[in-house]
């Protein structure tokens, strides 16, 4: 098995011998030839299809809607890819939404214009008011710091979640479209974040201790996140058809490349993944589960992608050691979220060097 001093975590890690998790990965085994349970039991992804996904077109279309589906677009990889199949390939009468929640990288901004112009479609940008998403976060993050920095990560995204899918819903029943089509693929869905959430999820008793604790960044808390929540709700929209477009479609990274680059001349940030950058507050979560776990999510992709047999273990070595490259530019983004936030210099050096603020 192969073996290497991680100076993060300062002791020996081993690798999976079929895809690249390591030895500290949660509820992760071996067998005797070093292959993880992980790849061990993992059963290799099904789709429901073209024929499903037509069919499912044909039920909502009527000549009554302006719309016949509307596409959340972030100006990051798959989404982009997403509306365009909906509208070259499927004809259909899209509406494109997009949530700013105030951490959009620039690049990913200008995807979204030159991707809307070449297509020639409507596109609605929404934006929480008075900056809510970002006072919200800013009391999260705090909050939090002072349990610790593992409890940061879980609630990094946690805002966007209203904007992203309350604010779909929300424009989709506005307009009467009836159908959201997501850009959300398994194959991103990570399982580390799943088991960590799960141990550092607060009992009754600890919840009211960091209340008391923080009285203040508690309640501005709660309040930005009511305030959130009933800006883009999460409920009452039963009456709209909510899909996700690889559960009928395989997830193919070179076919998604190759189609938004060279059809909508798509771009990443330069010397980065073309995955996941399209928002700044990712570069927080990577760095710190770095940091934290001496691994982040993008080494739970690619070992599904050797498993899918999409690439090759040393092709994701390559990539992880790529992105090991890239520190200081993302220490430059993380710099940049910290100055949208307005956090002070504590609670900058608490997430940078990983401390509990006391």
């Amino acid at each position: 098995m192969e073996h290497y001093y991680n100076p993060i975590q300062k002791k020996e890690i081993i690798l999976c011998n079929k895809c690249i998790l390591p030895s500290n990965y949660p509820g992760i085994s071996f067998n005797e030839k070093g292959i993880c349970n992980y790849c061990l039991d993992y059963k290799a992804s099904e789709y429901l299809g073209e024929q499903a996904f037509v069919k499912l077109l044909d039920s909502i279309k009527s000549k009554e809607n302006q719309y016949d589906c509307l596409i959340p677009i972030s100006g990051g990889r798959d989404s982009t890819f997403v509306l365009y199949q909906m509208k070259n390939k499927f004809n259909l009468n899209v509406l494109a939404y997009n949530y700013d929640n105030g951490f959009v990288s620039s690049v990913a901004r200008e995807n979204i214009k030159r991707t809307k112009e070449k297509l020639s479609v409507e596109l609605i940008t929404l934006k929480s008011k008075r900056d809510i998403q970002c006072k919200n976060l800013r009391h999260v993050i705090k909050l939090n710091l002072h349990k610790s920095p593992a409890h940061v990560i879980p609630s990094l995204c946690e805002g966007c979640s209203f904007g992203i899918w309350g604010g779909a819903y929300k424009v989709a029943k506005e307009k009467g479209i009836p159908l959201v089509v997501f850009g959300e693929s398994t194959m991103e869905s990570g399982t580390a974040k799943k088991i960590i959430g799960r141990k550092l999820k607060p009992a009754k008793k600890q919840k009211i201790k960091y209340a008391l604790k923080m009285p203040v960044n508690f309640l501005f808390r709660k309040y930005h996140s009511i305030l959130l929540e009933n800006e883009f709700p999460l409920h009452d929209f039963t009456d709209i058809k909510k899909v996700n477009y690889y559960d009928y479609f395989e997830w193919d990274e070179n076919e998604i490349l190759d189609v938004i680059q060279n059809k909508l001349a798509w771009q990443t940030e330069e010397n980065m993944s073309s995955w996941r950058f399209d928002c700044k507050i990712h570069a927080v979560v990577n760095y710190m589960h770095k940091k934290l776990y001496g691994f982040t999510e993008k080494d739970e992709l690619y070992s599904k992608m050797i498993r899918e047999n999409k690439i090759t273990r040393n092709e994701a070595l390559s990539k992880i050691n790529s992105r090991n490259e890239n520190d200081k530019k993302e220490l430059e983004v993380i710099t940049q979220v910290f100055d949208t936030l307005g956090l002070g210099h504590k609670e900058r050096e608490a997430i940078l060097n990983l401390k509990t603020l006391s």
